[in-house]
């Protein structure tokens, strides 16, 4: 009877200690597991963020230059820049706020001639070059002092009409051009294609560097091979224990 209690202490232990074992190397697979995780690599999270920043950048300028291209291109040819005086300010007809009354003269071109000036601050009048009227600036203010004493703004031709579209700071405005068209679509359209290749390099080149700078790992550290062994040998040797 006693013989037969220690041997069933014996088993109870040995499946115990079994078990432990058994426990002992799934911790070990978990922690290996935990150590094997992909670290960050902030090189590349850097390198995404940074293209990211620049392809907005570039968009924006590209959006911008091609809003402007096709807002002047109907102006191409058939605009002048002229200066202008501040002399009053008047209630604006669009936003009702304060703006400058500008004067300035016409153009020396034969075009002026017999062409009908909009002013925004008079009626309509037929005008011809070289002659002086009045304008509307765009900047806003409540006193005088808030505006300009002198300011250039771009006088285009619509068929027979003459008509201030844009005005600035004394050297501030464009004359509009086939060419500064042009120019600006290339602007445009470059910044916009520039953008998508920062992104496509950008992101490219950080999952190239990602996998580049990642360690590598051997197979061979992790085979289960000696562990099964062990495992034979100990199921070996309870069973020729077991047996009479």
């Amino acid at each position: 009877m006693a013989e037969r209690d220690l041997e069933y202490e014996e088993l109870e232990y040995e499946e115990y200690e079994t078990e432990e074992n058994a426990r002992f190397f799934e911790l070990r697979e978990e922690a290996e597991d935990f150590e094997d995780r992909p670290r960050i690599n902030w090189g590349s999270v850097a390198a995404v963020i940074l293209s990211i920043i620049l392809a907005i950048f570039l968009s924006i300028t590209g959006i911008r230059s091609l809003s402007q291209a096709s807002e002047d291109a109907p102006y191409a040819g058939k605009s002048w820049v002229i200066s202008g005086t501040y002399s009053d300010m008047t209630t604006s007809l669009d936003t009702k706020e304060y703006v400058g009354v500008y004067k300035g003269t016409l153009p020396q071109d034969d075009r002026m001639n017999g062409a009908t000036f909009k002013s925004n601050v008079k009626d309509k009048k037929q005008v011809t070059a070289g002659e002086q009227v009045e304008f509307l600036g765009t900047q806003v203010g409540e006193i005088p002092a808030d505006f300009e004493k002198e300011a250039d703004a771009l006088l285009v031709k619509s068929g027979d009409t003459l008509e201030v579209v844009r005005t600035g700071k004394k050297g501030s405005v464009n004359l509009v051009t086939d060419g500064s068209v042009a120019g600006a679509y290339t602007v445009g359209w470059g910044s916009v294609l520039g953008a998508v290749l920062v992104l496509i390099f950008g992101i490219g080149g950080a999952i190239w560097w990602h996998r580049r700078t990642a360690p590598v790992y051997d197979e061979d550290e992790y085979e289960d091979e000696p562990y099964e062994e062990y495992e034979e040998e100990e199921l070996d040797e309870e069973d020729s224990q077991e047996r009479p």
